[in-house]
């Protein structure tokens, strides 16, 4: 088991500067990443249809909130390490390939915000305010 400090990769690199060392199957149980040591989160049990084309992270975040599917109205973006473990349990499972949105935020930089590739684990930190990732909603 590696254990990754805060802030901190595999390779020593901050976190601002993500590289291919960070995908989701590096991330694994006992691992320490963004903060959250120990087991993965499960991811929440339900899963919404999601968005079809990119859009912004304010937009996703929106989207979520205002989601009603299934008659339930309590769903939200999930946070990265929520994505993480969904590849990891899923892999792509039925997502569309592409990078998604996560609730996570950059410590740094709250500009940024983390992002997850679904069809490949890839970790990526991407510029809010641009409509260039797809989004899935959890509650």
């Amino acid at each position: 088991t590696t254990t990754v400090p805060v802030g901190i990769n595999r390779a020593t690199t901050t976190l601002s500067l993500i590289d291919t060392d960070l995908i989701a199957t590096n991330i694994a149980t006992g691992t320490s990443i963004f903060g959250v040591a120990g087991t993965l989160p499960v991811f929440p049990t339900q899963l919404s249809v999601g968005t079809t084309t990119p859009i912004t992270w304010a937009t996703a975040v929106s989207y979520c909130g205002n989601l009603i599917e299934n008659t339930h109205t309590d769903w939200r973006l999930p946070s990265y390490i929520e994505l993480v473990n969904e590849y990891l349990t899923n892999g792509q499972g039925s997502f569309q390939s592409g990078y998604y949105w996560s609730s996570t935020e950059l410590p740094s930089s709250p500009s940024v915000a983390y992002s997850l590739h679904m069809l490949n684990g890839y970790a990526s930190n991407d510029v809010k305010t641009l409509p260039s990732l797809l989004a899935r909603c959890v509650r």
